[in-house]
């Protein structure tokens, strides 16, 4: 992921699957890039998790375990998300909630929602 200097915009041209292996990185699922608006009230956070957390090499991880390799969705839920979700009263929250969530909120908004 790629984040535009002022965090408006975060540019996904990679795709990260996991396999008996380990993790391969290719491309997306469309083999193409594609840019995605950040909501304006997380791009502080974003951009500063970037200069804190987050290596300075163009190819680093954005959200890497404790080892610096790839999370996995099974730690990423266990020990970070889950616990957050129970915490705000939500425990039957599921991290791809939130995707059907989002996509609700632009059809009951329009399309220009879509552009914050």
């Amino acid at each position: 992921m790629d984040p535009s200097d002022d965090c408006v915009t975060l540019t996904v041209s990679r795709g990260v699957t996991r396999g008996s292996d380990g993790y391969h990185v290719s491309t997306t699922k469309s083999g193409k890039a594609r840019s995605v608006v950040l909501p304006p009230h997380i791009r502080a956070d974003v951009k500063h998790h970037l200069d804190v957390y987050a290596a300075k090499d163009a190819n680093a991880l954005l959200f890497p375990d404790n080892a610096g390799k790839h999370l996995s969705d099974t730690v990423f839920r266990r020990n970070y998300f889950h616990p957050v979700a129970k915490a705000i009263g939500r425990e039957g929250l599921w991290v791809h909630d939130l995707r059907h969530f989002h996509g609700c909120q632009i059809a009951a908004s329009g399309p220009s929602a879509s552009r914050w």
